[in-house]
């Protein structure tokens, strides 16, 4: 259902002559670089922004296999929107950060997660100071 909903929706709205218009006005003028009307009609009507956010985060509660078929159809029709780092990306990252409670291991596994361990140099090579020999352009 997904799949020929994004396929029928994008076969009219992101057709090749819509397509060839963004990336015209992208050569002529320094714009963003997708379509303005595709997104908001893809986000606020259709709702496709929020297919893989939790429902507890206003989303549809749906997962990877449904992103994926969704995704499939915007690069078959080479659709000209930013959902790929606004979705894909950003969205579940800042779904992981509504989480209610606290991490489980707090700073101090924080803390030991990030030691870096210490090698021995190799004789005559010191990094601080190669550092400070090397010269700043």
């Amino acid at each position: 259902m997904i799949r020929d909903t994004a396929r029928d929706f994008l076969a009219v709205r992101s057709d090749s002559a819509a397509v060839r218009r963004v990336v015209d006005a992208v050569a002529d003028a320094a714009r963003d670089g997708h379509d303005t009307a595709l997104w908001r009609e893809m986000a606020g009507e259709l709702g496709w922004c929020g297919i893989a956010l939790p429902e507890a985060a206003g989303g549809a509660g749906l997962g990877a296999v449904e992103l994926a078929l969704l995704m499939e159809q915007m690069g078959q029709r080479l659709a000209c929107v930013p959902y790929w780092s606004a979705i894909c990306l950003a969205a579940p990252a800042l779904a992981g950060s509504l989480s209610p409670r606290p991490p489980r291991r707090g700073w101090r596994g924080w803390r030991r997660a990030r030691r870096v361990p210490r090698w021995p140099c190799p004789a005559g090579w010191r990094p601080a100071r190669m550092a400070r020999s090397m010269p700043m352009r």
